[in-house]
């Protein structure tokens, strides 16, 4: 996903590009493609009278928490582009790289809780048995 905001930026901001290119142009084997762009892109295709951040609304809340907080406020500057949205992506792609980071330390903490719970588990099944 943070690669895809990466490129947003850089097809909105610098080539000028029409969102339905971009979201069709994402790899459709990807998790972000199939929950994210996918979904704008037909809702962008849709001829309902549905606006651009009423779509990018729509395709944020498909998206688990924390990420659908972190996109949703990109919708309303989508489509004036410029320096403003380049700089709220920029923003997002750090607050996501910092979830990350929280997410990494707090996986590895667990996953130091289950092995020490592991090993005094044998440790007292040894115990028992002896």
């Amino acid at each position: 996903m943070l690669a895809d905001l990466a490129v947003l930026r850089y097809a909105v901001c610098v080539c000028r590009r029409p969102l339905p290119e971009i979201c069709a142009g994402f790899s459709p084997d990807s998790l972000s493609a199939r929950f994210l762009w996918e979904p704008l892109g037909r809702c962008l295709q849709d001829p309902a009278d549905r606006t651009l951040p009423d779509c990018w609304a729509g395709a944020a809340a498909c998206l688990p928490p924390p990420l659908d907080g972190y996109l949703a406020p990109l919708g309303p500057l989508l489509a004036a582009g410029g320096e403003r949205l380049a700089a709220a992506i920029e923003e997002t792609r750090e607050e996501m790289t910092g979830y990350l980071r929280a997410e990494k330390a707090r996986q590895a903490e667990q996953g130091r809780v289950t092995a020490a719970l592991c090993l005094s588990g044998a440790c007292l099944l040894i115990l028992v048995l002896m």
